[in-house]
């Protein structure tokens, strides 16, 4: 514990491995990523915040002609399309 009565977290290095997330206990875990069953406090999740920056996946747009186009890059698609529209 620390002077202000709330627990010390160790600061993951790494994320844990898949190996040690199957065989480690819940307690293990919630150390190894710096954490405990409460969550973290205001202040630990605005540091990690501040740190890490926010937790979100990054989007793109692309539009309907560029995933046209790139179907047709593909030897079979493009195959397939041109034979099914053979005129007769």
């Amino acid at each position: 514990m620390r002077d202000d009565g709330r627990r010390d977290r160790a600061e993951p290095a790494a994320p844990p491995s898949v190996d040690f997330v199957a065989c480690a206990s819940i307690p293990e875990i919630l150390q190894s990523l710096g954490t405990s069953p409460d969550g973290l406090t205001s202040d630990e999740a605005a540091a990690r915040l501040v740190r890490t920056g926010p937790n979100s996946v990054r989007t793109h747009r692309v539009s309907a002609l560029a995933v046209l186009l790139r179907q047709f890059n593909n030897e079979y698609n493009s195959t397939m399309s041109t034979t099914g529209t053979r005129p007769r």
